[in-house]
């Protein structure tokens, strides 16, 4: 039987889905000018300021999947000796230090992606003029993309910080989504 899937495993899919298309995109720009120039000893001169825009959408678009499957470098050495209660409190406060940080980039990205919308900006020395005011604005929804996940683990923390309830057991009860990851210790890449 197939198990119900939430609004955020089709979040995923559309955000890796952007990355997948923006690293296709240079793979294949970056071949296509390598055998131009193989071939007439000449390459694109837009090609560099293309691979770094694709670049940056990748990276931004890949932040809140990654996330949310606990793919990011954790350490925890010193956190791994303490209480599952205690390990969620840290987690906690980690969720509302991260989401703190991610306000300040989209509001200060969004600033400056209007900006470089408005100026139409490309690349500094680039005669081709490419524009790379787009990558501009696709952090700002990287990174609220990203503040919602963290607000999401902070809330599923304190619900177990106050009920005492982890995970599985809300899974259980069907309160909550049986496609986000059961805890940091989870085991990655599963088809739930």
């Amino acid at each position: 039987m197939e198990k119900k899937k939430d609004l955020g495993y089709y979040v995923d899919k559309v955000f890796w889905y952007i990355a997948a298309l923006a690293i296709l995109c240079m793979a294949v720009g970056s071949s296509v000018d390598i055998i131009r120039r193989w071939i007439i000893g000449k390459s694109f001169a837009w090609m560099p300021s293309f691979c770094e825009t694709c670049m940056a959408v990748m990276v931004w678009a890949s932040v809140m999947p990654t996330q949310r499957l606990k793919g990011h470098v954790n350490v925890t050495i010193l956190t791994s000796k303490l209480s599952p209660k205690a390990q969620k409190v840290l987690n906690v406060l980690a969720a509302f230090i991260g989401m703190a940080f991610f306000v300040i980039v989209f509001i200060q990205a969004g600033k400056q992606g209007l900006w470089a919308y408005s100026r139409k900006m490309y690349r500094a020395g680039d005669y081709t003029r490419f524009p790379i005011w787009w990558a501009y604005m696709f952090v700002p929804i990287g990174a609220l993309a990203m503040f919602f996940q963290l607000l999401i683990e902070a809330i599923q923390g304190i619900i177990y910080i106050v009920k005492g309830e982890d995970k599985q057991a809300l899974q259980k009860s069907g309160n909550i989504s049986d496609n986000l990851p059961i805890d940091e210790t989870s085991e990655r890449g599963k088809d739930k």
